[in-house]
């Protein structure tokens, strides 16, 4: 009975002792995870800033777009008005020169 009770008290000691290393690593796996995840929120904020960033560029780069577009309709309208003054003008030149061929032949004859 008394070699019973010893070996029963060992196996307790060592049912403690292994419980006692089982609650070891579970800490430590624990701590690891922790740190794992701990590094996953830095990557994901660090990948949501450069989203912000990307984000910002691009409607910068569209408002940029934006004012190109009006500037090359202003150059546009601007293209046409002078095309339109050239013709006039070309126009006048025209009559001012077929006037002074009519006023040469009339002071020829």
């Amino acid at each position: 009975a008394t070699a019973d009770a010893a070996r029963a008290g060992a196996e307790a000691a060592m049912a403690r002792r292994e419980r006692a290393r089982a609650h070891r690593l579970l800490d430590a796996s624990k701590t690891d995870i922790g740190a794992e995840l701990q590094a996953m929120r830095a990557e994901l904020q660090q990948v949501g800033e450069r989203l912000a960033a990307k984000t910002e560029e691009a409607a910068r780069l569209g408002s940029q777009a934006a004012a190109l577009e009006v500037e090359a309709a202003a150059q546009r309208q601007r293209a046409e008005e002078a095309e339109q003054g050239a013709e006039e003008a070309t126009a006048i030149a025209e009559s001012l020169h077929s006037r002074l061929e009519a006023a040469t032949a009339s002071a020829a004859a």
